[in-house]
């Protein structure tokens, strides 16, 4: 009897197994290929200057247009699964001066897991993204080499064990990079309590592609453990594009299109 109890709940127990493979693959093959970043989603704007800069998020079919003068700004979004950003309360205070929230906030985000809705980046490890800045401005300067830039993206992502944020920046810069390969510096963003290390990499320097749009496609997750070799890539808690503050009178259109999170084609999430 024993023996016959014992062959019986191995048998149940490699039935189990069987039933939660088939379970994970199902799960794997019903998640879609991308996820998209809608350009009418959940917006958050950051301008230095109490939402009183006369810049504009534009929306035209499949793109977002960012027009500015020389102040600078930013648009950002905790993206989803849903593709249309996380929606916040129009009361936060932060919403109403187009600041960034507090430490707390990013403590609350960070903490979240994937079943709440965020992009994992080990199932989205590719990020592709198409952008457009126009020809007529803004005007490139001869600064020093990693000093300035046109355009940057911004990408967020908690660690596995969702005790810290990483960053990874890609951006155009008005000349060739010192540093091709990239570099690391860290950021303030609640002084003496919140910093944030980010990665900035320029994927496009120069003026000679101004006016044309230009195609982009970064292995995210090669780029976090080439930066962050002892962390383990979490889900992405925010994204970011920013314009900065120019001289003169100029004015920059900053398009984007097609931003998304995509798994490696034909291959299992890492």
């Amino acid at each position: 009897m024993p023996r016959a109890y014992a062959e019986a709940m191995n048998r149940v127990f490699v039935v189990g197994l069987v039933l939660l493979a088939v379970a994970s693959m199902a799960q794997e093959l019903s998640r879609p290929a991308a996820i998209g970043v809608e350009p009418g989603g959940s917006w958050q704007r950051r301008d230095w200057h109490r939402c009183k800069s006369p810049a504009k998020l534009l929306v035209d079919d499949d793109r977002m247009i960012i027009q500015s003068d020389t102040a600078a700004v930013l648009y950002w979004q905790v993206p989803t699964l849903e593709e249309t950003g996380m929606v916040f309360a129009e009361k936060n205070k932060w919403r109403r001066r187009c600041t960034m929230p507090g430490w707390r906030f990013w403590r609350s985000i960070k903490g979240r897991k994937s079943e709440d809705g965020l992009v994992p980046l080990a199932h989205y490890p590719l990020m592709a993204w198409d952008w457009h800045i126009d020809e007529r401005g803004p005007q490139l300067k001869l600064e020093q080499p990693d000093k300035g830039y046109v355009v940057r993206l911004g990408v967020s992502v908690a660690t596995a064990d969702r005790k810290k944020v990483r960053e990874l920046i890609y951006q155009w810069t008005h000349n060739p990079p010192r540093q091709p390969q990239g570099y690391i510096k860290k950021r303030t963003i609640v002084p003496g309590l919140f910093h944030l290390k980010s990665a900035r990499l320029a994927v496009q320097s120069g003026s000679g592609k101004l006016g044309q749009w230009m195609e982009y496609e970064r292995d995210l997750y090669a780029d976090f453990k080439h930066f962050y070799p002892k962390d383990e890539p979490g889900n992405v808690v925010s994204i970011y594009v920013k314009v900065p503050t120019r001289t003169g009178r100029e004015q920059a259109a900053v398009s984007l299109r097609d931003w998304q999170f995509r798994r490696r084609p034909g291959a299992s999430a890492p």
